[in-house]
């Protein structure tokens, strides 16, 4: 048994430590928010369990679409000229665009595929000990207009072809409103795929809230605050809280999603991993049942966003947003998915403005985690980088890092994800 330091309390860091835990260790989480706070990323997603996602943004259609996608005011995807974008966000981009290749997008998606096979069956593992219907019982929509429908098709049989993925397909009015009758009567969509065995969270959240729960009966603990440094201890490393007592540990996991960036920066020099915090943001309608707007967790292809019916109400969330984590949300950006969403569905309930959120993915240039032993320390292990796939991927990203940590075979082939790539 070791005691296991893990620095993040999201999906990733949870599944970490419930995973770790069962293979008898001894665990501390550390996190400077409660488990499913909505300053957390694992709280605001659109709560898709994209099982069936291999199709990364590293399209080698990419360079030539960029100028036109950040030249248009009104699209989804937005820079910050600022300090962060010009000394950080660019080097990154230009990474990010040596990777949108035919070579880099198609290692992407073979390293995605390897993931997101066993990622609906991770989750059920992890579902059977959690409160019944955290999970919808529907299926994950992707419709949209007729200039896109034989991109989505296209989209889907190379998911298909790639990860194995199921899928129906709806393309008259009369079949769209038979599945989904608030999106049929829109004349604006074209058609809809549904992919099997896929689903959506009904609230992240708590979903959060009751792993850690999980995670505290069977024994976890949790420390509030921020990693300052990590100093190397014998064998093993201590954690330096900027508040609180330090913790020591045979073994640490950084699983912090994007504020993991600063730490590997600072503490693990050697890990030269390229990560940037990719905002995004949601919006909640309430005041209605949401399943009386959509039955089912909607992708609508044109604006880059999701519908999704919650216990909360409705959340469409999404956009692409660069330029650190310091400046703050952009109320036309908010406005923006109202607007978009409303031309989608009219009939939207009003939106709640004090719910509105923004959030930071952890996004890697080659679209694809590190889930690694560090390069610097033996003792680290690292498991962030997880872009839009974050809730999708946590329990399995828990699971190869607890094999990893024990010194166990893994689950899959690791060396897509090693740190040492960089």
């Amino acid at each position: 048994m070791k005691r296991v330091t893990v620095i993040g309390g999201g999906v990733v860091g949870l599944s970490s430590g419930l995973s770790l835990q069962r293979l008898g260790h001894a665990v501390t989480i550390v996190d400077k928010l409660p488990p499913g706070d909505r300053g957390a990323c694992s709280f605001g997603n659109a709560g898709i369990l994209a099982n069936y996602e291999v199709i990364s943004l590293n399209s080698p259609k990419l360079p030539m679409q960029l100028p036109g996608l950040l030249s248009v005011n009104d699209g989804p995807v937005s820079v910050l000229m600022n300090r962060h974008f010009l000394k950080k966000t660019i080097p990154w981009g230009l990474s990010f665009l040596s990777n949108c290749t035919s070579g880099g997008s198609e290692a992407t998606q073979r390293a995605l595929a390897s993931l997101n096979k066993h990622s609906k069956q991770a989750w059920d593992d992890v579902l059977r000990e959690l409160s019944p219907g955290l999970t919808s019982d529907t299926r994950v929509i992707h419709a949209t207009n007729a200039a896109g429908w034989e991109g989505l098709l296209a989209a889907a049989a190379r998911r298909r072809a790639v990860v194995g993925a199921e899928y129906e397909t709806f393309s008259t009015p009369k079949e769209i409103t038979a599945v989904e009758p608030t999106v049929g009567v829109n004349p604006m969509v074209r058609g809809m795929v549904r992919y099997g065995n896929s689903c959506h969270f009904r609230n992240p959240g708590r979903t959060m809230q009751e792993l850690a729960q999980l995670f505290e009966a069977a024994g976890g603990t949790f420390a509030r605050g921020t990693v300052a440094n990590l100093t190397p201890i014998g064998t093993g490393l201590r954690a330096d809280l900027a508040e609180g007592d330090p913790i020591e540990s045979e073994s640490v996991v950084v699983s912090g999603g994007s504020e993991s960036i600063e730490l590997v920066r600072r503490c693990l020099p050697r890990d030269r991993v390229q990560c940037e915090p990719e905002r995004g943001y949601h919006i909640m309608f309430t005041g209605i049942d949401a399943r009386e707007v959509c039955g089912h967790a909607v992708g609508w292809l044109p604006g880059k966003f999701f519908i999704t019916p919650m216990e909360t109400g409705v959340r469409v969330a999404g956009l692409s947003e660069w330029g650190g984590r310091d400046e703050p949300a952009d109320p036309n950006r908010l406005d923006w998915l109202e607007r978009k969403a409303r031309l989608l569905l009219p009939k939207l309930p009003p939106r709640d403005k004090s719910r509105d959120w923004l959030g930071y993915r952890a996004s890697i240039p080659d679209q694809t985690p590190v889930i690694s032993r560090s390069v610097t320390s033996p003792a680290v292990f690292l498991a962030f980088g997880h872009g839009h796939l974050g809730m999708t991927q946590g329990p399995l990203t828990g699971k190869l890092v607890s094999q990893l940590v024990s010194g166990q075979d893994t689950l899959i082939d690791l060396h897509p994800f090693r740190a040492s790539r960089f």
